[in-house]
């Protein structure tokens, strides 16, 4: 029979209730974007031009950080796994039962890691890129 690493309850816990607070967050942001539509777009506009450059600027590298922030937390995670050649690595807690894999199988999740932590820079490289094209054709 394979290897099974227990789930954690407490990461369980912690793990549902962070999604639940980035819904609530999300949905009030949401709200109250939809809300002062209107009067944020005049005050932006209303800006010199070199304010409203900060402005994008300041907006785009908040949608960056995170990006990349968590590009670098999977590749470590995926190099993790190559090193081990252990999925999940040792000491990782699960939020449900997981089979434990190693050898191959292993080396591929942590490749599929370092894969995906790779895809998610070339989205934040893309969206510099597109936004420096856009830029431009002003």
């Amino acid at each position: 029979m394979a290897e099974v690493q227990q789930a954690d309850p407490g990461t369980r816990r912690f793990a549902v209730a962070c999604v639940v607070v980035a819904a609530a967050l999300g949905a009030g942001a949401l709200s109250l974007l939809d809300t002062y539509r209107q009067s944020l777009l005049s005050w932006f506009l209303a800006n010199a031009p070199h304010v409203r450059v900060s402005i994008i600027v300041v907006a785009l590298l908040l949608l960056l950080a995170p990006l990349l922030l968590m590009a670098a937390w999977v590749w470590k995670y995926g190099v993790r796994v190559v090193r081990d050649g252990r999925h999940p690595p040792n000491g990782v807690k699960v939020i449900r039962d997981t089979p434990v894999s190693y050898g191959a199988v292993a080396q591929l999740y942590g490749r599929f890691y370092q894969a995906l932590a790779a895809l998610f820079v070339l989205a934040a490289l893309s969206l510099l890129w597109f936004s420096w094209m856009i830029w431009r054709l002003r």
